[in-house]
């Protein structure tokens, strides 16, 4: 079994979040990669991620099941029991006419000193304004819901990880704000930081974000993208929190939160980047296909050999 996985050697930023803004869009280089028949795809990271079932989600208004079924991307039952997490989100947004399914993806990093890993689900047959789950890599998963016309019987999903080292691209000594230029000219912004309640707050605004074509009429990001700060012990703090807001011409807006952090313990700010991989599976099933009889079993009934 074969699918396209994709690489990128760009090394711009994107929000964890990673929303997809102004930017130039660069065509990616794609490539055949042999995928295990376990629906298996192998980082070059040591990171394994494995899809390993669909099932029917529900809208906002309706209750998970206490059992679900579930099937594999080629619509044969899945063998594996997954259990319904308690973040797990209804779908909203489509209305009648539409179904909601979730994906769940299985992940196996076998390195010494795993980095957290962040991931991103596309699939671009989800109905345009539905509020979807957050792609979320917690207890070892990835799940991802979404709504979908109903008339659609499969559909392809993309899977773009990012489990790299990280790069620092733009560097703010102290909590009182810079501006940082980039090796290729882009801009880094830091606003001066403050105390809040819950910890200290830094604004950012960058020109760093972008976006690659990962198939015809496909977008996904080109980067993942976090702020860290350097206390003064030396010790890396990545943000807890990372929220975008509105773009402004070709500028991303963004807060950074350290809640277990006070001012005058900040030494640096940073602003790190590492590329996205991305990985298409192809006409995945939206519904579990019934189990074919044997052939005994048809030939030996008349009203099943019609």
């Amino acid at each position: 079994m074969q699918y396209k996985a994709m690489k990128y050697p760009l090394v711009l930023s994107l929000l964890t979040a990673a929303l997809c803004l102004a930017g130039a869009v660069a065509l990616a280089e794609s490539q055949l990669a042999d995928v295990a028949d376990d629906y298996t795809y192998r980082f070059p990271e040591s990171v394994a991620i494995q899809f390993i079932g669909v099932s029917p989600s529900v809208a906002a208004s309706q209750t998970f099941p206490a059992a679900r079924t579930w099937w594999m991307p080629n619509g044969q039952k899945a063998a594996i029991a997954i259990s319904t997490v308690s973040d797990l989100k209804a779908c909203k947004g489509g209305g009648s006419g539409n179904i909601y399914r979730e994906f769940v993806m299985s992940v196996t990093d076998s390195r010494k000193l795993p980095i957290p890993i962040t991931a991103e689900v596309i699939v671009p047959a989800e109905v345009a304004g539905a509020e979807l789950l957050s792609d979320i890599v917690k207890r070892g998963a990835i799940r991802h819901t979404g709504t979908i016309p109903a008339n659609v019987e499969a559909c392809d999903v993309y899977l773009g990880v990012a489990a790299g080292q990280w790069t620092t691209i733009a560097k703010c000594a102290g909590v009182t704000g810079a501006s940082s230029t980039t090796s290729d000219g882009k801009s880094v912004l830091f606003a001066p930081a403050y105390q809040i309640t819950g910890g200290v707050m830094v604004p950012i605004s960058d020109s760093l974000a972008k976006s690659v074509l990962i198939a015809d009429g496909v977008k996904g990001d080109a980067d993942d993208f976090r702020i860290v700060a350097v206390d003064t012990k030396g010790n890396i703090v990545p943000a807890d929190k990372m929220q975008s807001g509105a773009a402004t011409g070709e500028f991303r807006l963004t807060t950074a939160v350290f809640p277990t952090l006070k001012l005058s313990d900040i030494k640096e700010l940073r602003a790190q980047t590492r590329p996205f991989r991305w990985v298409e599976f192809p006409q995945v099933a939206l519904n579990m296909k019934q189990p074919e009889l044997p052939a005994s079993v048809l030939a030996a009934t008349p009203a099943l050999r019609r």
